[in-house]
């Protein structure tokens, strides 16, 4: 069987070796296109998508902390925290001092997530390190993985489909928002806001996927064993090797989610704010539209592509959560099952006993601050609050007539 084993590993290494090129090309732009977004202040290693006749091992990429990407970060977060006070001041004074109490709401609502935007970048700059160390992880536990006889992956485009998506709907918004305004400075400070949130978002989704897809392959890998699909299943000793390598990958898996959790708490939290708020007042301008109380304008178009993308967000980010949750309640029913093809052989049913004793206290969970579960139960929560204060905001407007 120990031929069989090392064919296996040399298949997978050349199914990395096929897609490594279009996955090279795809972590350099996301990269750049975060850099710019202020929640990428690292550096990382894409030095190899230039180099010829180069495999990139794992198809991971080394990160590590940047002066220079701090520097960017923390000048980016004063000049927004610097143009919201000189809109402030001088430009929409007359807003938050209106008589019309909704457009003053909107005027002090919009402020307030120019300047909670503007802590994102600063958080990313102080705490960079935790998620260096998350995206380093990758490659130990890929390594570790990819020594196991029966471990293969499947190839995957989800996170170019979401990563595209975003781009071309965030383009098409700034595109109409553009034509739409008189000054690029203020749309420039407005969209800042949004712009950033959206992109936090789907930092987030692209990475809880990447965690989703070896918890999800390591979970079929551990359904081969004892079967006739395992390349291992007459090699005791192989078997054992492998429930080792894979409870360690495990073990480290759950780290990078509760550090991923911690990462990325405030900002998600900041972000599900603001574009839940937007939401909720484009929501109000759309009803008022359909009732005929407003007329038609450019703006109409505006406002239905932005709440299609944030439902977007919202959609990706609550199915990637709930899915890494699934996959993770799912490991410990094939552990026992697993206890019960081998309750034959007691070295093996020692270690997924053992296994199945560690899983007890490696309870995986994502949410924000632990304030707002990140699963679909945030899907109910943003549908509840935003259809009161929808009720709220019309209350506010038929008191102004």
């Amino acid at each position: 069987m120990e031929p069989t084993y090392f064919v296996n590993r040399e298949t997978k290494k050349s199914n990395n070796q096929e897609n490594s090129v279009y996955y090279r090309c795809f972590m350099f732009i996301q990269h750049i296109i975060f850099k710019i977004s202020g929640i990428s202040p690292w550096t990382m290693d894409t030095s190899v998508i230039f180099r010829n006749n180069k495999d990139l091992e794992n198809n991971n990429f080394n990160c590590s902390f940047s002066y220079s990407g701090s520097c960017y970060n923390i000048i980016l977060s004063a000049i927004i925290i610097i143009l919201t006070y000189y809109d402030i001041s001088y430009s929409s004074s007359t807003k938050i001092d209106s008589d019309n109490m909704l457009e003053s709401i909107t005027a002090k609502v919009e402020y307030t997530s120019l300047l909670s935007a503007s802590l994102i970048p600063l958080i990313y700059v102080f705490r960079q390190k935790l998620l260096i160390n998350v995206n380093n992880m990758f490659k130990i536990v890929d390594n570790n993985l990819n020594n196991c006889a029966d471990y293969n992956t499947e190839n995957s485009y989800t996170n170019y489909f979401v990563f595209i998506v975003n781009v071309i709907v965030t383009s098409g918004i700034l595109i109409l928002r553009i034509i739409a305004s008189e000054s690029l400075t203020m749309l420039f400070i407005r969209s800042f806001a949004y712009f950033i949130s959206s992109w936090v978002t789907i930092q987030y989704v692209l990475l809880l996927n990447m965690i989703y897809k070896r918890f999800k392959a390591i979970n079929s890998t551990l359904l081969k064993l004892g079967t006739n699909r395992s390349v291992i299943s007459r090699s005791h000793e192989l078997v054992i090797d492998d429930i080792d390598k894979i409870k360690f990958a495990y073990l480290k898996l759950s780290d990078m989610c509760e550090d991923t959790e911690s990462f990325y708490g405030l900002s998600i939290l900041i972000s599900i704010f603001i574009l839940a708020v937007k939401s909720i007042f484009m929501l109000y301008h759309i009803i008022l539209i359909a009732l005929r109380i407003h007329s038609i304008d450019e703006k109409m178009y505006i406002f239905v592509i932005f709440l299609l993308r944030n439902v977007y967000l919202y959609m990706v980010l609550t199915t990637n959560v709930t899915q890494i949750i699934k996959q993770n309640k799912e490991t410990s029913k094939i552990i026992n099952l697993l206890r019960d093809r081998y309750s034959m052989d007691e070295r093996i049913e020692k270690k997924l006993t053992k296994f199945s004793v560690n899983l007890l206290h490696l309870t995986v969970e994502f949410t924000a601050c632990d304030i707002i579960p990140l699963d679909r139960t945030l899907l109910a929560i943003i549908t509840g609050t935003t259809a009161t204060y929808l009720i709220i905001v019309v209350q506010f407007y038929i008191n102004d007539l």
